[in-house]
């Protein structure tokens, strides 16, 4: 006979039949990964996909702030002479930056090349990664998890940084994000654990060959980013498939790396110094900011967060996947460049701005950890603890994004050019001289960069020895050598003479080995000296 079970019976374990003698009580299980959030669900009463929408509006909200509040600075007024010499940086710069350089070219064609419309175009790449990294989110953690993310994301320092910025680093960003996006795509269709790829699996895992090739042209140390998506794969059951259709895009990408390499880009980066603790300070400063506070909380909750995203094993392997897939985002780029770094210097923090999604994504596990284990009952107040946590993260990183934009750089090359602008008269002649530390064109291209505001053209100095005259930027210039300049010298009675100083001061050798040249010394005299923010000195040498 069977027995009926009372108020006080407890239910049979799965997979026991009645009578069997009652197993003992399972071990706890771990947190279970969670499954792709439907936009439908809501967090505080609100649709995930409002919540995504609304970081959207704050990242180009943040990164719109300011945008011309800063003079550009070196690499930016690169980007701009790039454009203008578009066949010639492609050639010479063996196709560094050559796909950010191709759509700046056609966005300047549209929006110009003023200061708010080359960064404007990063703008857009770091909008587009908010919402990204949004649908990413939405696909790997809890709701409340992928809420907090996009938010934390939209804030983040490192953010108002690569937005305001007229370099290629936000285009990465978005590259990387993509990518993530197609590999989550291909698992969540089966890929690594059925035996066989479906066409949607498949469908995913190509389109990652241009993101792949994208990412490379670039910057060539996007491949670090693919090897973390290759990477990624090994954690699952059946990764031979997959890992079969990786090879895709990592051999696509490892082979335009290649040919960038073997034409002349690996040596760009030669200015990279060998690793030391100060890369570690770079890395952490570029990333979470420059405030020493700040940049350890968001640590330390990234740490938090990671720590539990490991401990979350999930029902199915894919689930597993997806909560590991913000820390390999997160560390495998930085654990492979400097693994790299030990041979060849290439450790330098804005290299891995394509990884800050990640990080925001870790800090804001961390902060729902935090909060939850604050108060593991009361749900009121758990909703009081979050709301609190996320307007002080959010204030703070918003504060500290205004900073962080204000230090991108400390190069006046607006003040230079008004110095000279002020003080120029007609016939006056102008030198630009290599400093210890940097190359010619590091001068001449940011001061023409900020002459196109501050300088008249009826009374611009005549650059000595070079035949191109002041009035476009240009990413390669002539590099007067003192043979050159002697015989232009008895045209001027006055000379302006623009220097950069590595790491600021007041001289260098290489500015007294110019100014010891006998045509100089003998004939001219030290009449005025302007130091610049940013270590610029302006001189103005009159005929004794």
């Amino acid at each position: 006979m069977t027995a009926v079970a009372g108020p006080t019976a407890r239910a049979e374990p799965d997979g026991a039949a009645a009578g069997d003698p009652v197993a003992p009580p399972a071990a706890p299980r771990p947190e279970p990964a969670p499954r792709p959030a439907p936009a439908a669900v809501a967090v505080a009463g609100v649709r995930v996909r409002t919540w995504v929408a609304a970081a959207t509006a704050l990242a180009a909200g943040l990164t719109l702030w300011g945008l011309s509040s800063r003079p550009l600075w070196t690499d930016e007024a690169i980007s701009i002479g790039a454009v203008n010499q578009l066949g010639a940086t492609l050639r010479d710069t063996a196709g560094t930056m050559a796909l950010y350089y191709v759509l700046l070219d056609a966005w300047s064609g549209v929006a110009g090349t003023s200061v708010v419309a080359v960064r404007a175009l990063s703008v857009v790449f770091v909008v587009a990664s908010v919402l990204g990294a949004g649908v990413l989110a939405r696909r790997l953690l809890r709701p409340v998890e992928a809420v907090a993310a996009v938010v934390l994301v939209a804030a983040l320092p490192a953010l108002a940084r690569t937005g305001q910025e007229a370099r290629s680093y936000a285009l990465t960003m978005l590259l990387a994000t993509v990518g993530w996006l197609c590999l989550a795509r291909a698992v969540d269709a089966g890929a690594g654990t059925a035996a066989h790829l479906d066409r949607r699996a498949r469908t995913a895992l190509l389109a990652l060959v241009p993101v792949a090739v994208a990412g490379v042209l670039a910057h060539g140390l996007f491949v670090v980013q693919v090897a973390a998506l290759v990477l990624s794969c090994t954690v699952l059951p059946r990764r031979r498939p997959l890992l079969a259709w990786m090879a895709l895009p990592a051999g696509a990408a490892l082979a335009t790396a290649g040919a960038l390499f073997v034409a002349g880009a690996g040596g760009v980066a030669d200015w990279i110094l060998p690793l030391s603790r100060q890369h570690a300070i770079d890395v952490a400063a570029t990333v979470f900011g420059p405030n020493l506070i700040t940049a350890c909380v968001l640590g330390l909750l990234g740490a938090r967060g990671a720590a539990r995203l490991l401990a979350r094993r999930g029902d199915g392997p894919a689930q597993r996947w997806r909560a590991l897939v913000p820390v390999w985002w997160a560390l495998a780029p930085a654990a492979i460049l400097v693994a790299v770094s030990v041979v060849r210097p290439y450790l330098v923090g804005r290299y891995l701005l394509a990884s800050v999604p990640a990080l925001g994504m870790l800090a804001a596990v961390g902060a729902v950890a935090v909060v939850e284990a604050a108060a593991p009952a009361d749900e009121r107040r758990r909703r009081r603890l979050a709301g609190a946590l996320v307007v002080v993260l959010v204030a703070s990183a918003v504060l500290l994004g205004r900073l962080t934009a204000a230090q991108i750089n400390t190069e006046d090359w607006d003040g230079a050019a008004e110095v000279v602008a002020d003080g120029s008269r007609a016939g006056d002649g102008i030198l630009f001289t290599p400093s210890s530390g940097t190359i010619p064109f590091s001068v001449r291209t940011p001061f023409e960069a900020a002459w196109r505001d501050a300088g008249r053209a009826d009374r611009a100095p005549d650059p000595v020895a070079t035949g191109v005259p002041l009035g476009t930027v240009r990413r390669f210039y002539p590099m007067p050598e003192r043979a050159d300049v002697a015989p232009e010298l008895p045209g001027h009675q006055r000379l302006w003479i623009v220097h950069k100083i590595r790491g600021g001061g007041v001289g260098d050798a290489a500015l007294e080995d110019v100014l010891a040249w006998p045509e100089l010394r003998h004939g001219y005299r030290v009449a005025r000296r302007e130091l610049v923010r940013g270590g610029i000195q302006v001189l103005l040498l009159e005929r004794r």
